[in-house]
Parts: structure tokens; sequence; C-alpha cells
């Protein structure tokens, strides 16, 4: 029982740390860029997270229509996103990418 208990709690744990390791940034998108190489480019205001000028959305990914609609509401309605990469995040100099968008309304 208490073996199943701590099993348990250690695959809580590695989830909770796996999803605050995804978390890029949080914000309203204040502009949405498309470059002539088809890249996308997202900045927000007053940000919280890795502070960056610019997101980018990673190119490999299936879902990229669906993510770039919802990123397009969000801007059209003044909503707030948070911007996840699911293979983990760290804040550094070079380009932050996202692959997963969360959109919260308030």
């Amino acid at each position: 029982m208490i073996r199943n208990m701590f099993v348990l709690m250690v695959l809580v744990f590695c989830n909770i740390a796996e999803a605050k390791n995804s978390f890029v940034a949080a914000g309203k998108v204040s502009e949405l860029l498309v470059l002539p190489n088809n890249s996308l480019i997202v900045r927000l205001e007053k940000s919280i997270g890795c502070k960056k000028e610019s997101y980018f959305l990673k190119s490999d990914i299936d879902s990229r229509d669906l993510v770039i609609d919802v990123i397009l509401l969000a801007l059209q309605n003044k909503m707030t996103i948070s911007l996840h990469n699911t293979n983990g995040v760290e804040c550094t100099e070079g380009e932050l990418h996202f692959d997963l968008v969360k959109i919260k309304s308030y």
C-alpha cells in the first residue's frame, strides 16, 4: 500500500514538473506576423514567462492551421493565451518555439 502511494506521488510530481517545463509565455496577443518563408511569429503584450520579443510557432506540427486559428481568435477578441512547448523549455538567448496554445477569457 505504501509502495503504491509512493509510486503515485512520484508520477504526480513528474507530471507537474513536466507541465511546468512546457510553459513558454502568456499574455494578450499584440501582433501576429507571417514571414515569406511561412514562419509564424507571435508577439505578446505584458507577457509573463520567458521574456522575449517574439515567439515562433514550430513548423513541423500537424495542427498548425488550428493553432493559427486559435491565435487569430485571441487577437481579435483580446483574450489571454499561454504558449507551451511539449518538448520542454529553457529561457535561452536563442529563439523560443511553441507547439501548443491555451486560450483564456476573463
